[in-house]
């Protein structure tokens, strides 16, 4: 009798998540953000997302990639009319998602820089276990990526 194997893949491993809370809109956050971290945030076409049925949100979708160390940096709005992208963050008006990054401490160098950022009033890392939509964004991000990356 054939056995069945089953593979459990854990995408969020390579993944932190910090949360923003700005009153800024997403342009003057990201231009700031430049500045301050030293990035080059691009600005995509937004990311859209059918979050209740028929009613489609989209929300801002910036990306910059380090190359010299291949970590990608993703600034993502969690603000629409409809409702939150990641509506267990009621809170948070921006995420930046962080894919291939494994140094605490450069994390903590970066929510620092972000909350020396004028208008923004707090910026924390997620705990990924406490958002229980984290796979459902890793999922349409990597597919709105995916989408992106041959255009912007």
């Amino acid at each position: 009798m054939p056995r069945k194997i089953k593979l459990v893949f854990h995408s969020s491993d390579n993944y932190r998540l910090i949360a923003i809370v700005s009153p800024l809109k997403e342009y003057r956050l990201a231009f700031a953000v430049n500045q301050e971290l030293e990035f080059d945030f691009e600005r995509c076409d937004d990311l859209a997302y059918a979050y209740s049925g028929d009613i489609m949100g989209t929300y801002a979708w910036y990306h910059f990639k380090d190359l010299n160390t291949n970590t990608v940096f993703y600034l993502i709005g969690n603000r629409h009319p409809g409702g939150n992208l990641i509506p267990s963050v009621k809170s948070a008006d921006f995420f930046i998602l962080i894919k291939n990054i494994h140094d605490t401490d450069e994390i903590k160098a970066y929510i620092n820089k972000l909350k020396s950022i004028p208008n923004i009033i707090t910026a924390l890392e997620v705990n990924p276990e406490t958002v229980k939509d984290l796979e459902m964004l890793l999922d349409i991000n990597e597919l709105h990526e995916m989408e992106q990356l041959n255009r912007c």
